[in-house]
């Protein structure tokens, strides 16, 4: 799976929000978004994912401009979840899960044996297996996540984009979340591209990190390249020690004060 942009610019209504901007995703690793609000993150995952059509440029999705290709053709490569995706209300675990099979589904949507099979094991591969006749509604904020990843494995993507898929989680839930990803990417060799707040996770989690700020890319690279203390006064104002942790092995960022103005 190769997802590239190209001298990508994105924009809402007359502002561009993402200007000239190129990116290509490694396949089957896990690729963080870190920045501060407003730095273009989101926008440039929307862009990926085909739901903006860019401005000017072109994103490449196996070496074809991603809106130029049909729906159902995209959505078997791969799947978004953004970041407050919403469900009717009564909705069960299976049923939203049963979405995921959206691009498989003939012209009555009748499910087959194989989505049946394929819901099963998204349901089990993201541990909701369980809760499968729960309504969506009735769970805590974590477990509703998981269910919301099980969506996006039924669709049975190379590639898997979400936004901030831990924003409201505890950090227990947070972890559990992204050691899920990881099992995806390490067993299946999923391809993973996330938007992230928390630099330290994104570290831990990441094989590749883009660093955005103002709708550019600042740096990109492994985390042990990106995670420096410059980069830190540069893209998020801050003053920070940069240290290794030995037990993920991983860069880790220690917040001291602001940059002076």
């Amino acid at each position: 799976m190769e997802l590239v942009a190209h001298n990508v610019t994105l924009a809402y209504e007359d502002v561009n929000v993402v200007s000239g901007l190129n990116c290509v995703i490694p396949p089957r690793q896990i690729t963080t978004f870190i920045g501060p609000n407003g730095s273009g993150k989101s926008t440039l995952l929307r862009g990926l994912a085909r739901l903006m059509k860019p401005r000017a440029g072109v994103v490449l999705l196996d070496g074809k401009e991603i809106h130029r290709s049909g729906t159902g053709q995209v959505a078997r490569r791969l799947s978004m979840l953004p970041q407050r995706p919403t469900a009717p209300d009564g909705l069960l675990v299976r049923e939203l899960v049963a979405l995921g099979r959206f691009p498989y589904q003939g012209f009555l949507g009748a499910l087959t044996a194989e989505d049946d099979r394929q819901i099963d094991l998204a349901l089990r591969t993201a541990g909701v297996e369980a809760l499968a006749d729960r309504p969506l509604g009735e769970l805590s904020g974590g477990q509703r996540q998981l269910a919301w990843i099980a969506m996006a494995l039924a669709q049975n993507t190379p590639a898997i984009l979400l936004d901030e898929p831990t924003t409201f989680l505890d950090l227990a839930h947070q972890l559990e979340v992204l050691e899920l990803l990881e099992k995806l990417n390490r067993d299946a060799e999923r391809t993973i591209v996330m938007v992230l707040h928390d630099v330290n996770q994104a570290a831990r989690f990441s094989h590749h990190m883009v660093a955005l700020s103002r709708g550019t890319i600042v740096a990109s690279g492994k985390p042990e390249d990106v995670i420096t203390a410059d980069l830190m006064r540069q893209v998020f104002d801050i003053e920070a020690e940069i240290m290794h942790c030995a037990a993920t092995d991983s860069p880790l960022c220690v917040p001291l004060s602001r940059s002076p103005e």
